[in-house]
């Protein structure tokens, strides 16, 4: 099913954060061809101004991080250094040209000024693991500031700076997935520098799984906006949810009682896949407000379902 899976999401359109989600499922199932050649793509499309992977002048400022580490694992396994400046040029994009509010919370499209939760997993990791620790801790706290709901312990889809309000106020449940994979993967980059920020990122994980965990339906599934029964029943957010759940329970900083939750988010999604491997029931492109298909969505099951068998799920 893997490879169905994975031949399904490389037959679809894909924008800059979908090649990137795509190249990062290929380097954690072991792809090394797919890689590559998904990699190689995000160099030969990057602008000017450093964003990898430009599809048709695109305005997403924030997205194309998301090419930045497939980039540079492609660069080390080939011994090019060309991938490794591709990924730096990105990176000082987003260190000092990427439009942004005064404390460091990036504005997600050019010519606006609004703050995703999307952009937890699309940029401090990748500048936290480029050795920017302080920088990218920042980034992370300036979103959490503006979109962490204190009473719910979800995080708000979007906020308008200029405007200082919510632009789109709900619990989107890919929106919260994103969070979960940013404070995964911020954690590891904070784990291998050794920081001890790192328990503290894994406890705003912790909290984030939490609040989700009783909003996840009997079926395994959660709804599309999480606190909002009368929305679909979404796919991607339970990937995410598994995803993440499977690695920080193997990087020790969960323990395996969450796996039970992750094994039905997991099982649920499996039932949802047809024949050919396409993933039903996502928030699915182009604007993933109504039930379809999308690349991230099958880029999140690939990694999900590495994520699990690493751990002996059967």
């Amino acid at each position: 099913m893997i490879e169905k899976v994975k031949y399904a999401m490389l037959c679809m359109a894909r924008q800059c954060w979908e090649q990137g989600a795509a190249a990062q499922a290929m380097l954690e199932c072991g792809d090394v061809p797919a890689l590559l050649l998904l990699a190689r793509d995000c160099v030969v499309r990057q602008r000017a101004d450093g964003r990898l992977c430009d599809v048709e002048n695109t305005p997403a400022s924030v997205d194309p991080a998301c090419c930045v580490e497939p980039v540079l694992a492609a660069g080390r396994i080939l011994g090019d250094e060309s991938y490794a400046e591709a990924a730096r040029r990105n990176i000082d994009y987003l260190r000092h040209t990427a439009p942004r509010a005064e404390d460091g919370a990036l504005y997600h499209m050019l010519g606006d000024e609004e703050i995703w939760a999307d952009g937890l997993a699309m940029g401090p990791h990748v500048l936290m693991a480029a050795g920017y620790l302080d920088e990218g801790y920042r980034y992370y706290q300036a979103i959490r500031r503006r979109l962490l709901d204190p009473e719910t312990g979800l995080f708000r889809h979007k906020w308008h700076e200029g405007r200082q309000c919510f632009t789109r106020p709900c619990f989107w449940g890919v929106g919260n997935g994103w969070a979960l994979v940013g404070l995964m993967r911020m954690t590891k980059a904070l784990m291998d520098a050794g920081d001890p920020r790192a328990d503290a990122l894994a406890a705003d994980y912790r909290a984030l799984a939490d609040a989700m965990r009783p909003l996840q339906a009997e079926n395994g599934l959660f709804h599309d906006m999480l606190d909002d029964e009368h929305t679909f029943y979404e796919s991607e957010t339970a990937e995410m949810f598994a995803y993440t759940l499977y690695n920080m329970v193997s990087w020790k900083k969960l323990d395996a009682s969450y796996l039970a939750d992750a094994d039905r988010a997991r099982e649920a999604v499996n039932r949802r896949l047809t024949p050919d491997g396409l993933l039903t029931g996502s928030a699915g492109s182009p604007l993933f407000e109504t039930e379809g298909t999308s690349v991230e969505a099958q880029a999140h099951w690939i990694m999900m379902d590495t994520a699990a068998r690493a751990l002996g799920r059967p």
